[in-house]
């Protein structure tokens, strides 16, 4: 009963954390982009060269998403066999 409990808590805490790791992740990209866009825009550049940097910026910041995601996936594998080996014990 003790080890059913304690895998129980490994699963939940693992989800919670990948999922603030993924909440954290995509609000800050989101607040980051805001704030591009509004110093980009205040900078005086073509429209050319303003959806250049902006592109460039929101590509990054998918790609630093995606690989937030890739790492709370990766997260959650390591919980849940954490808690499978609490299982067994």
């Amino acid at each position: 009963m003790r080890t059913a409990v304690k895998a129980w808590v490994y699963k939940v805490a693992t989800f919670l954390t990948a999922l603030m790791m993924m909440g954290f992740g995509l609000f800050a990209s989101i607040v980051i982009f805001a704030e591009s866009v509004g110093i980009v825009t205040a900078m005086g550049y073509t429209k050319e060269a303003t959806a250049v940097i902006l592109g460039a910026i929101g590509s990054v910041l998918i790609w630093l998403v995606t690989l937030l995601g890739t790492s709370a996936n990766e997260f959650i594998l390591v919980g849940i066999k954490k808690a499978s080996e609490a299982e067994e014990s």
